[in-house]
């Protein structure tokens, strides 16, 4: 019984190690997801630091497209995710199931690719599957993988804001340059307008003389043809 009891004790002092190992490993993936900012290159630099953070061979965010899935890896498995396995992974994450023992949704689904065992865990948001993340190696428990496609789900989300934000800035932008070529544009043809506009009315007076009255019609013709250059231009 004694001997029972200090392998009892020695198996929940390592499993305490592993979660504290597990959970200062998520740590660092959540302080990684912080430092991406380049939106394009995020689902593969997530994958990175999946793989590195959990010592893992192989990590890949796999989110679902119209045409087939966009997956972005890090580590090669020899072969390729199958497509119609990672659906149906993410169908059955549709279903919640929250396993008490483990303190975990238990939606995950084991595949296999080139004789290699690969893991795939739902990225979720809230109850919604949004994607998958899929691992190979000394893939961590139950409640660490749950705790972890949380958090890729997070960096997900915050890529696609960053995007939208990148675009809305670029957006702002182009109209910020648009309303100023217009302003200028609308200053240089107001010169040649108003000049235009004197003119004419000078040619109107009793008071000119010939002379002036060709300086006059000369400069409508001048501005005329400045004008054109602009509109032209």
């Amino acid at each position: 019984p004694i001997c029972n009891l200090s392998a009892i004790a020695r198996r929940r002092a390592a499993e305490a190690l592993a979660r504290r190992d597990e959970m200062a490993r998520l740590f660092d993936v959540s302080r990684d997801v912080l430092l991406i900012t380049d939106s394009r290159e995020a689902l593969t630099s997530l994958a990175r630091a999946v793989a590195r953070r959990f010592d893992l061979e192989y990590a890949a965010i796999c989110l679902p497209r119209d045409d087939g899935w966009d997956i972005a890896a890090s580590g090669a498995l020899g072969g390729s995710l199958d497509h119609g396995e990672l659906s149906r992974a993410l169908a059955g994450a549709e279903a919640l199931h929250y396993d008490v023992d483990a303190r975990a949704f238990g939606a995950g689904r084991m595949v296999t690719v080139n004789g290699r065992a690969v893991t795939t865990v739902p990225l979720r948001l809230g109850t919604k599957a949004i994607g998958l993340l899929a691992m190979s190696g000394a893939v961590p428990g139950p409640g660490a993988l749950d705790a972890l496609g949380g958090v890729a789900a997070i960096a997900i989300e915050r890529a696609h804001f960053l995007e939208e934000l990148k675009t809305a800035d670029l957006a702002r932008q182009r109209e910020e340059l648009k309303s100023a070529l217009l302003a200028s544009i609308a200053h240089d043809l107001r010169t040649p307008l108003t000049a235009i506009r004197v003119a004419a009315s000078n040619l109107q007076a009793s008071w000119l003389t010939d002379a002036d009255r060709r300086d006059q019609s000369e400069l409508v013709l001048g501005e005329g043809e400045r004008l054109t250059r602009l509109i032209e231009a």
